[in-house]
Parts: C-alpha cells; structure tokens; sequence
C-alpha cells in the first residue's frame, strides 16, 4: 500500500522502516479474531484498537513520496502522455497483487453466500465484484465493505493517483500561505466529516474512503514542500534531529493514546515523515 520511499533511485531507508512497522501494525489489527480472546490487546491499550490509523499515516507518506519522485516531471510541463505514464506505473504497482488477493477470496465469499452467510443477492454480488475489480468500491457505490475487505484503501489510493496532479499543482505551485491554507481547509473538512460519522471515527472506507485519502495525499504533499525547503537551505535541520524523530514518535504515540479527534494525529504523521526524511543521524 502507498508508493515505496525512494528519491532518484535512491531509497531514504528511514521510511522504508516505517512503511513497514506501519504495515505491521494494520495486520495485527485485522487478526483481532484469532488473537482476540488469548490476547486482549485492544483492552490493554487503544494503541491497537485504533491501529487503523496507520493507514493514514501511508497516505500521508504516498503524498510525500509521490510528490518527491513525479511532482516536477508532472508539473513542470503537464502532458497527458507523462500523466498516463504516471497512472500506468502506479497501476502496476498496486493492481497486480490487489487482483490476486481478490480472486484468492473469491471462493470464500462465494461458499459464505451458497451457506447463507451474507444477504447479497446473485445480482449484487456480481455489481460489487466488478467495483472491487475496478478498483472503485471505495469511491461511496456501495453500503458496506466487499470481497477483499481491507482492499478500499487501494481503491481510495487508485482515486488519490488519478487526482495527485491536482493536487500537487495546489500545494506544491502555490505561494507557501496559499499552499498552507489549501491544507488547513482540507483537513478542516475532514474534521467537519468526521464529526458527521455517528462514531465520530476516522474509519472512512466504503463511504469516504477516497476523501480520507485524498486529505492525506495533499499533507504528504504539503510535507514534501517543506522537505525540498530545507534540503535546500537548511540541510542540518533541527526537524530532521534525533531529538525531533524521538518526540515525533513520542508525539504519535500520545496522539494514538489520548487524541478525542483522530484527524488531530495526521499532522504529527506529517511530522514523522519529514522528521526521518530529513534525519541523518543515529535515529
């Protein structure tokens, strides 16, 4: 899920390692039904009950990257051959192995359905199998998750990358304050959505998946302009210090544990990205 870490070739290893610590954590989520009873880890700490939040964090790190490795190609002369070749490799990344894993639980859902375990008729099984195989069963067609559930963040993602030029042109060609507006007013109003939702959650999926992720993109994208600013200018930053990745895991940490409003803890996401992006040291 998200793009890898990488910058002309070259990856920035600090990432890589939280793109996989992240990952870790969405999984050991999902195995809460085996897990569950013998070890109560949502009852100890919500730092596993809420560790749907590490997929925001790979949102916020899409944008980052995305921007790093096509903003300046994609903005410097917007064509549409460079766009389409843009969409043909982030389609090869992500849709290969979201196919194999969708026709891997199709015998699944198909003896669930023949057992009566769902509701879905013949006919809505078929509509949400083509979505799924879209991928579009994150952009608000459907009522409820499908197939390979934990799937909508690709579809989410899949809409983030036909929209990234968009976006990118916003945070990345605008003046700073008009780039810090546009990013301020996006996460206001997924704050306002959020208080919408009757759990008040940042768990979008089927239905405003692609918003969650969207918002996300354009913070990673916000964090990449900063990035590139003090690469630049300041190359021995104090953001990018030990002491400033400490306090930013601190930060999430706390923000996991103790935030009341969950849209809260994307900029300390933001926060950590460009805190070990820019890190050279020890940490």
């Amino acid at each position: 899920m998200g793009a890898r870490p990488t910058s002309s070739g070259q990856e920035i290893v600090p990432l890589t390692a939280w793109r996989g610590v992240a990952a870790l954590l969405v999984f050991v989520l999902h195995q809460r039904g085996i897990y569950g009873d013998t070890w109560p880890l949502d009852a100890w700490t919500p730092f596993f009950a809420r560790g749907y939040l590490w997929v925001d964090f790979f949102f916020v790190l899409s944008g980052f990257v995305l921007a790093l490795v096509y903003s300046d190609s994609l903005l410097r002369q917007f064509l549409w051959v460079s766009y389409a070749e843009f969409l043909k490799r982030r389609l090869r990344r992500i849709y290969p192995l979201h196919v194999a894993t969708l026709l891997a639980v199709t015998p699944l859902v198909f003896a669930q359905h023949f057992v009566g375990g769902t509701k879905d008729t013949a006919q809505s099984l078929a509509w949400t199998f083509l979505s799924n195989l879209s991928p579009t069963h994150a952009w608000g067609l459907f009522d409820r998750l499908s197939w390979n559930r934990p799937s909508w963040s690709i579809s989410a993602e899949w809409a983030a990358y036909l929209l990234f030029p968009v976006v990118a042109w916003v945070v990345v060609r605008a003046k700073p304050t008009a780039a810090f507006i546009a990013v301020c007013l996006a996460l206001a109003g997924l704050f306002m959505l959020v208080l919408q939702m009757p759990e008040r959650s940042l768990s979008l999926t089927f239905d405003f998946g692609v918003v969650r992720c969207l918002v996300g993109l354009a913070l990673g994208v916000g964090v990449y302009r900063i990035y590139k600013f003090l690469k630049q200018g300041r190359p021995n930053s104090v953001i990018g210090s030990d002491l400033s990745c400490g306090l930013a895991i601190a930060a999430v940490v706390a923000g996991i544990h103790g935030l009341e409003y969950e849209v809260a803890l994307l900029p300390l996401f933001g926060w950590l990205t460009l805190a070990f992006a820019l890190n050279a040291g020890a940490a």
